[in-house]
């Protein structure tokens, strides 16, 4: 006769050994030890860098929180390590902790993995997770997102706005209409400014920054060579104010440790500057940039898609010098990738003639004769700043490095020599932010003014 199916074991079912339920192990109330007493087992399974320390102790600090930790009979910490050794760096003198008793070693050990690995579990909702740090933002503007315990590069990720399509015709200067922009005007949208004035003239720089300094820059100078002919097919292409195939070598170079040493008196030490350049001019550039920044720290190639012009190799790339300036400490969003920023030092983007389908209007080489992508910029703005920080380009042409700064959650800092392109620059930033520049001298609106000088025309 059979045995009742409820009466048969599993054939090689594991022994349930069970533990003292934690419920029944607490001490009936919590009670503060010095954190400086509090020591991790030897044998954690976990462990952690001294950058995951840094950051828990900035969360601690910014949100004044006082989470207990679970400790053992001997004082080893069951869970909460790393609050222990965050409290313990930041100087926090008392911890509160809960007692949990009757469990023997390997006990406590298990109990430590188990709970660490519960709060490893879930799927993070990054819509609500967005929802959330947006929200933080717009009530509490001067808290700094990197005290929740994110770091920059994951704060960028979260917050990464979706790509979108440029208007055609979008910052086109137009040189049938006046220009609105004077030399010595400055324009604000929203937090960002922008300026007409030389790149090499410090009092330029200081009205243009207004008594802050620039966490980054990036810039494309002119490279000294005509326009039309040589970086465009077009011959009515419109040439550079300065640098536009009217000097030599020695006076480029001049030229480029003037605007060198007045970017330097924009920025915060530890900057990181980005200098745009081809290969005839590198030379030349890092002599004259070195007098400022110390020697490069990095050189960067954008590798395009499409050749441009030239003879005896048509060019497919362009060059990125990368420089510090001395005397502070640089930041580094990449840090090989632990982010979920995998950056190496070559570039791959499309280039303008990508876009271009014969120069119409609608194309970046419409808008400026050496247009750069804007994911470029982007992408180096990211690698080197954090959010709300200001970031500088005083060649700016028709504003790229400008959208860029505001589509990571950067603020931009620019100016032109050329007024048709700072005109060019705020009509653009502003279709892109649907913020109005005001002209900071007088309070007037750029639009209002736009309309004046053509019905004066």
């Amino acid at each position: 006769m059979k045995k009742p199916i409820s009466n048969i074991a599993a054939p090689d079912a594991p022994p349930v050994v069970p533990l003292p339920a934690i419920g029944d192990n607490l001490a009936p109330k919590i009670r503060h030890v010095v954190a400086e007493s509090l020591v991790l087992h030897p044998d954690d399974c976990r462990s952690f860098s001294p950058r995951d320390i840094k950051r828990a102790g900035r969360t601690l600090l910014a949100l004044d929180i006082h989470i207990p930790v679970l400790i053992g009979r001997r004082g080893t910490v069951i869970s909460g390590q790393l609050i222990a050794l965050a409290a313990q760096a930041v100087g926090i003198p008392y911890v509160p902790v809960i007692d949990v008793t009757d469990l023997t070693p390997l006990q406590e050990r298990m109990l430590s993995e188990a709970l660490s690995k519960i709060n490893s579990l879930g799927k993070i909702d990054r819509a609500k997770q967005r929802s959330l740090l947006l929200e933080v933002q717009e009530e509490m503007p001067n808290f700094d997102l990197e005290c929740l315990a994110f770091d920059a590069s994951e704060i960028d990720l979260i917050l990464a706005e979706p790509d979108r399509a440029e208007i055609e015709g979008e910052g086109e200067p137009n040189e049938d209409l006046p220009a609105v922009a004077k030399l010595g005007d400055v324009f604000q949208i929203g937090d960002n400014r922008i300026g007409c004035g030389d790149a090499t003239d410090l009092s330029a720089h200081a009205r243009l920054m207004a008594g802050v300094s620039a966490s980054a820059v990036f810039t494309d100078p002119p490279y000294g060579c005509k326009i039309a002919g040589f970086a465009s097919t077009r011959r009515n292409r419109r040439e550079f104010v300065m640098g536009s195939g009217d000097m030599d070598k020695a006076e480029l170079e001049a030229f480029a440790e003037s605007y060198s040493a007045a970017i330097a008196s924009s920025c915060k030490p530890g900057a990181i500057i980005y200098i745009c350049m081809d290969w005839r001019g590198f030379g030349w550039l890092e002599r004259a940039a070195e007098k400022s920044f110390g020697p490069l720290i990095n050189l960067a190639v954008w590798t395009k898609d499409r050749a441009g012009m030239g003879s005896f190799y048509r060019s497919a790339h362009e060059l990125v010098l990368i420089f510090a300036k001395p005397g502070g400490k640089r930041r580094n969003n990449v840090m090989l990738g632990a982010g979920g920023r995998n950056r190496t030092n070559v570039w791959d983007y499309p280039s303008a003639l990508s876009f271009s389908h014969g120069e119409d209007k609608a194309s970046p080489l419409a808008i400026h004769a050496t247009p750069k992508p804007i994911d470029l910029v982007a992408d180096a703005i990211l690698d080197s700043t954090a959010r709300g920080q200001i970031v500088l380009d005083p060649f700016l042409g028709s504003g790229t490095t400008l959208v860029a700064a505001a589509k990571v959650g950067r603020v931009g800092y620019g100016m032109d020599l050329d007024p048709l392109y700072v005109d060019a620059s705020i009509r653009r930033l502003q279709r892109w932010t649907g913020l109005k520049a005001v002209h900071e001298a007088s309070g007037r609106l750029f639009d209002d003014l736009e309309r004046e000088a053509i019905a004066n025309a």
